[in-house]
């Protein structure tokens, strides 16, 4: 086997020690983390005697909530008569993310009219830096930039809890629609995909036209 600098002789002496111990994939990920994972040569697993593929995993895995003490800052926005609401939250590692739910109305698509949110998430260092920028392609590919913190397992289960107190509280009564903008990151569209997706069961999503990513297509979600 081919060692690298994000996959070493280190990560693999670790991850043959989980699975001789038996761990699940599910521990597995939650000790080593996603990040670290997909570096794994050839990209697969091994477990019970069947390889499968992690790429497959990670878009098939469930997660489950992970509760979250929430530092909430809502804002009027600049352009609708709405508010945005900001969701700061910490790692167990004690690093500062936020979990931003931007409202605004659209002019074309399917929710024309409705109360929409758009949704993304950053750590609170790349928000900031993004909030000073001008260029708006700067601007973006500093807020998306994907961390190397190995903990998108526990984000995953933080995001789900958010989401759902966000919906349950404001969301819910304004029969808000939720959307997500496509990128040239799927990785990173997955996770907010994902995060839906896990949160509630009657989740519908339309794929359609937006006003607001750049001619690029959206993927709108409404629970049921």
């Amino acid at each position: 086997m081919e060692f690298t600098s994000n996959w070493t002789k280190e990560d693999n002496y670790k991850y043959r020690s989980l699975i001789k111990e038996h761990k699940s994939i599910d521990e597995i990920i939650s000790i080593m983390g996603l990040d670290k994972l997909k570096y794994k040569p050839n990209g697969s697993y091994s477990y019970g005697g069947i390889l499968k593929n992690f790429g497959q995993f990670l878009n098939e895995i469930k997660y489950t909530e992970k509760w979250t003490e929430i530092n909430l800052q809502i804002h009027k926005s600049k352009y609708f008569n709405g508010d945005n609401y900001e969701f700061y939250f910490k790692t167990d590692s004690e690093n500062d993310y936020v979990f931003e739910f931007v409202y605004y109305n659209e002019i074309v698509g399917p929710f024309i009219g409705y109360n929409l949110y758009n949704l993304s998430f950053t750590t609170k260092k790349q928000k900031e830096l993004s909030d000073k920028i001008i260029d708006n392609n700067i601007k973006t590919n500093t807020y998306e930039k994907i961390t190397d913190l190995n903990e998108s397992h526990e984000i995953f289960k933080r995001l789900i809890y958010l989401f759902k107190h966000f919906h349950n509280y404001y969301g819910k009564i304004q029969k808000a629609i939720y959307v997500i903008g496509e990128t040239t990151n799927p990785q990173k569209i997955n996770y907010y995909k994902n995060s839906i997706k896990s949160s509630f069961d009657n989740v519908v999503e339309i794929k359609g036209k937006s006003s607001i990513n750049l001619g690029n297509d959206v993927y709108y979600y409404e629970i049921l």
